[in-house]
């Protein structure tokens, strides 16, 4: 039977999903392609997401329940489990448009040296549904063998749109459970050192916004910490492959200072926002942004000190 060797195993990390979660599963059923299993990993959740998951009957949905791990070991998890040819990621609160799958398998069966193709994609508003701004808009997507400086960069990779040949997980391990964070980010990293990657220019997914602010703003210190790591990981692996120089790792440093500063400077935070300027502009000496930011926060600093008001 087509479900017993599914052509794509989707994959679906979930915890305490329960009010999004069934607009999740709606979008994956309502896929023009029909090939699939749904393996969601209830990863510890103590609210109604299990019920939720299970009033739907379709036996393309597999629930499996673990004790909270994050989102790794719960993805980590799926793909043990998975069967299909390819692996698709949906997190739990996000969507996917009809077409979806069927445009990705096709473009990745009729290109077989491709290993990942990912697309474009909305953001779109938690408490309104309203779609806020394209994906392509604020970021430039990329095709091709990528070089390593340029994904380290900027993560242009949506983790809710790549369709992945399973076999690549052989070779390249699976996600780092030591990254709560920057996860997928890492893990894109490992695969195009290995496999050119492609794209289709239309958004054929829907990412939720919980919050007005952006990840920096809400977890500036979490995010500052695994993605040092991530880097921390590409430059222990690929540096003495000449696969990557040390000047594009410290520039990546650079700009993991910078938004943390403008996070501590949002935040009013200027103590801490100088010193990130700061490191930023040691690790990447031509970056203009940085040097205005850091009179700013320097400015800004001093007025607080004094106790002066800020004209």
């Amino acid at each position: 039977m087509m479900y017993n060797s599914p052509k794509v195993s989707v994959i679906t990390p979930a915890y305490n999903a329960q009010s999004t979660i069934g607009e999740t599963i709606e979008s994956v059923l309502s896929q023009t392609f029909t090939d699939f299993e749904m393996i969601i990993i209830d990863d510890g959740s103590t609210d109604d997401t299990a019920n939720v998951v299970h009033r739907f009957k379709d036996n393309r949905i597999i629930y499996l329940y673990q004790t909270n791990k994050e989102k790794s070991e719960a993805r980590n998890n799926g793909i043990k489990n998975a069967k299909g040819k390819y692996i698709a990621f949906l997190d739990a609160d996000d969507t996917w448009f009809p077409e979806k799958l069927e445009k990705q398998v096709r473009l990745m069966q009729n290109n077989p040296e491709i290993g990942l193709v990912y697309s474009d994609l909305y953001y779109f508003d938690d408490e309104t549904g309203e779609d806020l701004i394209l994906y392509s808009r604020i970021a430039s997507l990329h095709r091709g063998k990528i070089p390593i400086e340029l994904l380290l960069e900027n993560n242009f990779i949506k983790s809710n749109t790549p369709l992945i040949r399973r076999k690549i997980f052989c070779q390249v391990g699976l996600f780092d459970t030591n990254l709560d964070l920057c996860e997928d980010w890492e893990m894109w990293l490992r695969i195009i050192v290995k496999y050119p990657i492609d794209y289709i220019d239309e958004p054929l997914a829907r990412y939720r916004i919980h919050t007005k602010v952006s990840f920096w703003d809400n977890k500036p210190e979490a995010l500052y910490k695994f993605a040092n790591r991530m880097i921390d990981k590409t430059e222990a692996s690929l540096v003495d492959e000449s696969l990557v120089s040390t000047n594009t790792i410290r520039k990546s440093r650079g700009m993991v200072d910078y938004n943390y500063g403008t996070a501590m400077y949002r935040k009013k935070r200027y103590s801490e926002a100088v010193r990130s300027y700061n490191n930023a502009i040691k690790r990447s000496s031509f970056f203009p942004k940085a040097y205005l930011r850091l009179i700013q926060a320097f400015i800004f600093k001093t007025y607080t000190k004094l106790s002066l008001p800020v004209i």
